[in-house]
């Protein structure tokens, strides 16, 4: 832990070479009353990087640097009395510099993020809801989706009972003039593919602030990334294209005594089946999946009115290191994101910013916390340990390029050091910095065991 310490402060004075170039981002508008038309214009600056582990004879380290500006304008009108148009289009404007393989690029793109109809008087019956069009198709937790993709969806909303179905698809690619930009901190890198997903849900409040909730989730997931891994010692998206199914039962809520802290928890299990066809080598193989359990649970407890709070989480996902026609162990849909706002304001990757793993074949250990300094100002530090369920050398991870050895389950454990403002009520500046500490699963594969991340990102809307 000590190692895991001295790290984070070292990042933390990296980061501050950021201060300079802070940039305008401009928070995404929330959806507001339907009642009113409106035009809302919003900027969101902001500076990420990346540095992995430093790898064996004396190769070039990899380390990855972007600045991001987005400067949109969302437009949204009632019509036909129950109808409802929403519009959020936005221009970026990002410099990535890539260190290894030496690349420094800037571009900018138009994107159309938002285009979509909706009434919540379906029929003129005030419980039934319907949307079609471009929009954010996301569960509670984002453990199942969490993407702008193209849906139609109808819902039924009551008291008591929720249903809701859905398809969705990418249909057109709605980034224009430009290369594909970096934005590491999005889940938008299958845009221009033929996924497509159907999902459908029922949530019942059965008690006063507790829900229960069964979902089903169908992914026909089509790879648009088609490079062939060359190098067994670094990790790569290996999926080429996969048509799984996820059945998951979900319980949340919040226990709110009057004299004792107020407590929220929640419990995901899933199980999922099908099939895929992985990439590797060369190789081709085809694989029928028959995925065991994953789980997520976890409580957070809020102290002094909610102005300080403490939780501790547990992911698990179950393994199967052969490659074979059969794996049984489970696996996250390629659109989640596992991100959400947990304390306070900030929303960030609650497995980890630094790793940012996909839940498979891994055990995740998370304690975090957070308190308000002052009216508006939020400190969070968050824990995570890493452990496979099976000593496998394939791990799915969004930022490390190193695979593990295949001889340890012990990946490692990381900090996030995050603080989180409200300039004003419509303005914010979030700033995270996290570290991690390979464990002995990377023994052999890297010459460093230390990797970084961080993220300054300043929000505003007028």
């Amino acid at each position: 832990m000590n190692h895991l310490y001295c790290c984070l402060c070292y990042g933390l004075l990296h980061s501050l070479l950021w201060l300079p170039c802070l940039q305008v981002t401009a928070a995404e508008p929330e959806l507001t009353d339907p009642s009113l038309s409106q035009y809302q214009v919003y900027a969101d600056v902001k500076t990420t990087f990346f540095t992995d582990l430093r790898p064996r004879d004396n190769a070039i380290r990899n380390e990855i640097s972007e600045v991001l500006t987005r400067l949109g304008i969302r437009y949204n009108r009632l019509f036909m009395q129950d109808w409802f148009f929403d519009s959020d289009v936005r221009v970026i404007f990002a410099c990535d510099d890539i260190v290894n393989p030496g690349t420094n690029l800037c571009d900018q793109q138009l994107e159309i993020k938002r285009l979509y109809i909706r009434t919540d008087r379906l029929f003129e019956l005030p419980f039934l809801a319907l949307t079609v069009g471009r929009t954010k198709m996301r569960d509670q937790r984002a453990w199942l989706y969490d993407d702008d993709i193209d849906v139609i969806s109808g819902r039924y909303d009551s008291t008591l009972l929720d249903l809701e179905v859905g398809l969705a698809r990418y249909l057109l690619n709605t980034q224009f003039f430009g290369d594909a930009l970096l934005d590491a901190d999005q889940n938008n890198a299958i845009d221009a593919s033929d996924s497509q997903y159907a999902y459908a849900s029922a949530e019942y409040q059965w008690y006063y602030r507790h829900f229960i909730r069964m979902q089903l989730v169908y992914e026909d997931f089509d790879n648009p990334n088609q490079q062939v891994i060359a190098n067994p010692n670094e990790s790569d998206d290996i999926n080429d294209n996969s048509q799984l199914t996820w059945w998951v039962l979900s319980f949340n809520g919040q226990y709110k005594p009057q004299s004792a802290p107020v407590l929220d928890y929640w419990l995901d299990l899933a199980t999922v089946r099908g099939q895929r066809e992985l990439r590797l080598n060369g190789q081709r193989i085809r694989q029928k999946v028959t995925g065991n359990v994953g789980l997520d649970l976890g409580f957070i407890i809020w102290f002094n009115q909610q102005q300080a709070a403490l939780g501790f989480q547990f992911a698990h996902a179950s393994g199967d290191g052969a490659l074979d026609t059969n794996y049984t162990g489970y696996l996250q849909a390629q659109i989640a994101t596992n991100k959400n706002r947990r304390i306070g304001h900030l929303q960030q990757r609650y497995y980890g910013e630094t790793l940012d793993p996909l839940l498979s074949n891994l055990n995740i250990i998370s304690v975090y916390g957070g308190t308000r300094l002052f009216e508006r100002l939020w400190l969070h530090l968050n824990y995570y340990h890493y452990r496979q369920s099976q000593a496998d050398p394939f791990f799915q991870a969004a930022n490390t390029r190193f695979a593990p050895n295949g001889r340890s389950k012990s990946i490692g454990q990381a900090l996030d050091f995050a603080l989180s403002a409200e300039i004003t009520p419509d303005s914010r500046v979030e700033w995270i910095l996290g570290v991690f500490d390979a464990g002995h699963a990377f023994d052999g594969i890297s010459a460093g065991k230390t990797a970084y991340s961080g993220r300054l990102e300043f929000k505003a809307r007028w």
